[in-house]
């Protein structure tokens, strides 16, 4: 039994809430939870830049392969070769306002599928020119004494791709998970 069927939370409901349409003035969604004699937690998601997460990072095999383009030593204007472990279907992609470019490897798999490779091309340069974002819950509980928030837990999945829509699945699974990471507190919290 998940703490979130232990503790009777709708998180359906809780999850229909925090995916409601956000308004530009604000960066996230709020909802509140109680039950009688407890107190009362604020779950809230928001979507922000992921600041450590790059292309580079890890070997993202889904994205293809990405290089920096170097000017040839020699050759005044012209950009150099094609670099190490590129082949024929690698090219040049440009992002950014500065029309920064780079060299793209596309995955093996859609190499020779030109409509995935479009999709795959956009993709890429949207994390070349936004980065990634990660997405958070954060979970806060009302002081008794003073009748102040205090944060008390959290789930965040970094490396998410910059125009991508949390599912609600995807919040969901965040939102027991957060209450899976603080079970031993909501113990003490719900006797």
């Amino acid at each position: 039994m998940t703490t979130a069927e232990r503790l009777g939370a709708p998180v359906e409901h809780i999850v229909l809430n925090l995916m409601a349409p956000r308004n530009y003035a604000s960066s996230y969604t709020e909802y509140d939870w109680h039950r009688e004699g407890e107190p009362t937690i604020r779950f809230r998601f928001h979507v922000m830049p992921d600041d450590w997460t790059t292309l580079n990072d890890y070997d993202w095999e889904c994205y293809g392969k990405v290089a920096g383009i170097e000017r040839h030593p020699y050759r005044y204007g012209c950009n150099a070769d094609r670099p190490e472990g590129f082949d024929g279907s690698a090219e040049i992609i440009s992002f950014g306002r500065s029309a920064d470019s780079c060299w793209w490897q596309p995955p093996e798999d859609i190499a020779h599928d030109r409509e995935a490779r479009k999709q795959m091309r956009q993709t890429v340069s949207d994390i070349l020119e936004y980065g990634f974002v990660e997405w958070t819950v954060d979970l806060y509980r009302q002081c008794g004494s003073c009748d102040q928030w205090e944060h008390f837990g959290w789930c965040t999945w970094s490396g998410m791709e910059p125009m991508s829509e949390p599912h609600e699945t995807d919040v969901e699974n965040m939102v027991c998970e957060a209450l899976d990471n603080i079970a031993g507190e909501l113990g003490v919290m719900y006797q």
